[in-house]
């Protein structure tokens, strides 16, 4: 299963007077490369799905925009519209970094394709699979720290990384042969080939799966397959 996410806004702390410039032109490393280095902030207000409201339409109207991002500032509680409705926090307000602001491309979703805006359903391999560790989990809570999941264990957030309440950078490094990711959240580093090396054998998985990187135009493009068992992006355990 392959979906394509869209870029959220971010904001170069080096790059941003430049880049609101018509003359910008996208920087490039001494080797030639498109330059991505620098902090990176992907706070947004766009879900990562299409809400069923917006159903069948991929860009917002200006008016809908507003109406997003004021909601947004009406929540006492700091939550983005998407969030649902307010529920107890141990998050005071005040605390909390949501994103304020819709992509700028106005997209009603990050998941570009499939065109619908939506993660397809599990297949039914899939749904049997996130059955039995449905039951597993409920069987064995916490027999062990082995029962817990990544994210509480302070090993890593997993894949894809998507707006949160708090946490939401990222720094870009870059070499000839790498980019490296290094997350906020969790601070955990995605070290990604970009010399055209082969995938990794099936049989080694990995809890942020194995990534290689190429370069189409201006354009990173990062393929990442192997994923653990227990990198279980909402329900897809191995992939």
């Amino acid at each position: 299963m392959i979906i394509i996410l869209a870029p959220v806004p971010a904001t170069v702390q080096a790059q941003t007077t430049i880049a609101a410039t018509p003359e910008w032109t996208s920087p490039q490393t001494p080797w030639g490369d498109p330059d991505l280095q620098g902090i990176w902030d992907y706070r947004t207000l766009t879900p990562l799905e299409r809400p069923k409201e917006f159903s069948g339409k991929e860009f917002h109207t200006d008016k809908e925009v507003v109406d997003l991002e004021r909601r947004r500032q009406e929540r006492p509680d700091g939550r983005t519209p998407a969030s649902g409705p307010i529920r107890p926090s141990v998050h005071a307000p005040w605390w909390l970094d949501y994103g304020t602001q819709v992509v700028e491309s106005k997209r009603t979703s990050l998941i570009v394709n499939p065109p619908d805006g939506r993660i397809p359903p599990l297949t039914p391999e899939g749904q049997e699979r996130e059955k039995n560790k449905r039951a597993y989990r409920y069987a064995h809570p916490a027999d062990s720290w082995d029962d817990r999941n990544l994210f509480e264990r302070c090993i890593t957030r997993g894949l894809p990384r998507l707006p949160a309440g708090y946490n939401n950078n990222y720094q870009i490094l870059q070499t000839p042969e790498y980019v490296v990711i290094y997350n906020e959240m969790i601070h955990n580093a995605r070290i990604i080939p970009l010399d055209g090396r082969a995938h990794l054998t099936e049989n080694i998985r990995q809890w942020n799966g194995d990534s290689r990187a190429r370069w189409e135009g201006h354009t990173l493009v990062v393929d990442t397959n192997n994923f653990s068992e227990k990198a279980d992006f909402k329900g897809s355990g191995k992939n």
